[in-house]
């Protein structure tokens, strides 16, 4: 049988010739790694559906096994096409069912004091989140290039996927961005762990430990969706989303305050 290193490299060359993020890639790998540790001495087609299994149940998280579901049965698949092996066991793995989380987003008082501290970095990769909606990763990779303060745009770079979007440039980021080297990366060697990290302490020194980076694109998410009327479509589009569904949980959260508030006045003009 091919050796398992042997294996890992030429599936993560058909991952970079069928043009899959790099970041999808290195996902793929890692969980692959993790299942030839845990499948040691046997190799990775003396496994089947149960050994598959036993090696997903170790994630009580179900997002996490979801995606690690998903890596295996793309390798397999691969595997079983490119004539590596003759059965595919993660055929039979069955989908991991995720509850789908509502929004998140923080409140204003909170992106206020988020927003004064005195680290230049810091804030605008706030203001980048929470005025632009920009993923972690794709805040690591800004560069001067990508605004156009003639036309009130913003290019966001490599987004999930490896899809790239294009947004207004709203006046509070433009305003922050207003000295940005025309040329450049904005910060430089950055990667979106650093960003996340630096973040996360910034949220933790304000008394929101469990709040997350992704909260406050879900803040900047709820922001357009209520600016936006609900409009599915165009939120979407703002946040980069594949599928509408992802996009959903946001206009629905929007839609659900706007509920209560309705019914808030509704009540005040009937005690009136």
């Amino acid at each position: 049988m091919t050796d398992p290193a042997a294996l890992l490299r030429a599936f993560a060359a058909e991952s970079t010739y069928r043009g899959l993020s790099p970041a999808t890639t290195t996902r793929r790998l890692c969980t692959l790694r993790q299942l030839v540790a845990h499948a040691a001495p046997r190799h990775l087609f003396e496994l089947d559906t149960r050994d598959l299994k036993l090696f997903l149940t170790r994630w009580p998280c179900a997002s996490t096994r979801r995606n690690y579901r998903d890596d295996l049965a793309a390798f397999y698949r691969w595997a079983l096409v490119e004539g590596y092996h003759d059965a595919d066991p993660a055929e039979r793995l069955g989908t991991v069912k995720v509850a789908t989380p509502g929004a998140r987003p923080l409140p204003d008082a909170l992106i206020r004091a988020l927003l004064a501290t005195p680290d230049p970095d810091t804030r605008r990769m706030v203001y980048l989140a929470a005025y632009g909606g920009l993923r972690v990763a794709e805040i690591a990779q800004v560069r001067g290039e990508d605004i156009d303060r003639d036309g009130d745009m913003f290019q966001v770079r490599n987004g999930k996927g490896g899809k790239s979007r294009r947004i207004p440039l709203l006046p509070e980021l433009g305003a922050e961005l207003a000295d940005v080297a025309a040329v450049g990366r904005l910060f430089p060697g950055a990667t979106g762990g650093m960003v996340s990290g630096r973040l996360k302490r910034l949220l933790r020194r304000h008394g929101y430990p469990h709040a997350r980076p992704h909260d406050l694109r879900h803040t900047f998410a709820s922001r357009v969706a209520r600016r936006l009327g609900g409009d599915l479509v165009a939120v979407a589009q703002l946040l980069g989303h594949a599928s509408m569904a992802t996009t959903r949980r946001y206009v629905d959260s929007w839609m659900a305050e706007a509920g209560k508030l309705t019914g808030l006045y509704e009540r005040h003009a009937d005690a009136a």
